[in-house]
């Protein structure tokens, strides 16, 4: 895919980025904010802390092709950043 994440604090935080994914701009330490049109953050809200990691990694993988994933760039501590960007369409598994 370009990229692996990990959950850090609720969120799911990339924690490597390559190829396709990099020269799009996703980022070590983005947020994934959206998948297709799912909100992480509304689809997550009833899930069981245990499971959400499953959840996110399921989506991922079982989502139709091609696949937008919506990033959020992390606060830099001073209010900055946060600001949630599109980067393309996934297209591999």
């Amino acid at each position: 895919m370009g990229f692996d994440i990990c959950e850090k604090d609720g969120k799911f935080i990339v924690a490597s980025s390559s190829g396709v994914a990099k020269e799009q701009g996703v980022g070590i330490n983005d947020v994934v904010v959206q998948i297709g049109t799912v909100v992480l953050a509304d689809k997550l809200k009833d899930v069981e802390n245990g499971e959400r990691f499953r959840e996110v990694t399921r989506m991922l993988g079982s989502f139709p092709r091609p696949l937008t994933i919506v990033f959020a760039k992390p606060s830099d501590g001073n209010g900055e950043g946060g600001e949630e960007e599109q980067k393309g369409d996934e297209t591999e598994k």
